[in-house]
């Protein structure tokens, strides 16, 4: 994740361990872009 203080990364064990999940979000934008350019 790129935010105005650069890259964060996050590191776990299981999923439960992370705060923040994007790719839920990233996968949307894809998506989003796909559907504009048809």
């Amino acid at each position: 994740m790129k935010g105005s203080e650069g890259v964060q990364v996050e590191q776990g064990s299981r999923v439960d361990d992370l705060q923040t999940l994007v790719l839920l979000d990233e996968e949307l934008a894809q998506s989003d872009r796909y559907l504009e350019l048809a």
